[in-house]
């Protein structure tokens, strides 16, 4: 790879959306949960996401929590999610709000600097970072051919450092 990579580029223009779920893993969870994680122009910043309550939704927890002695109401914020699209669709929403300077938000972790899945980001930049993600499963990440996986992550830094120069020029 010619030159060096921008980390301090890389991380002003993206933002994560971390998503977790206990669900398959401990006896009885089954909602997911999301944080978007990033540079809000100031510092590092994490916001975790929260969602109004359907009257469905207040309905199951009521009848799931009833021994907490609680009621949900309809409408009442909660950070449990059913399902990881309802989780990208409120950090749709919700990414610029708290990060206007980000240019991609990417379904994944910080300290992972290698090719993500991009949720939001502009067109092109969106298609090549998402081929190169396509390829590291193919190669089953760093588990598989660690040479295939170089070349992977080289042309990811690559391509990162040619639009980090038109973002910064902006």
């Amino acid at each position: 790879m010619s030159g060096t990579f921008d980390f301090d580029s890389f991380h002003k223009y993206f933002v994560y959306l971390q998503i977790t779920s206990w669900a398959g893993v401990s006896i009885g969870a089954e909602h997911s949960y999301g944080e978007l994680c990033g540079y809000n122009g100031k510092e590092d910043q994490t916001i975790e996401l929260k969602k109004a309550l359907t009257r469905e939704d207040a309905r199951l927890l009521n009848k799931k929590d009833s021994t907490y002695g609680r009621l949900w109401k309809e409408g009442e914020l909660t950070k449990r999610f059913n399902t990881e699209e309802e989780i990208i669709k409120i950090a749709k929403k919700e990414w610029k709000k708290h990060f206007p300077q980000a240019k991609v938000l990417i379904e994944g972790r910080s300290g992972i600097l290698e090719p993500q899945l991009i949720i939001v980001a502009p067109a092109d930049y969106k298609r090549k970072c998402n081929i190169l993600f396509q390829k590291v499963e193919a190669n089953n990440g760093w588990e598989g051919d660690e040479k295939v996986m170089q070349a992977i992550e080289d042309e990811w830094k690559e391509l990162n450092k040619e639009y980090f120069k038109i973002w910064k020029n902006k």
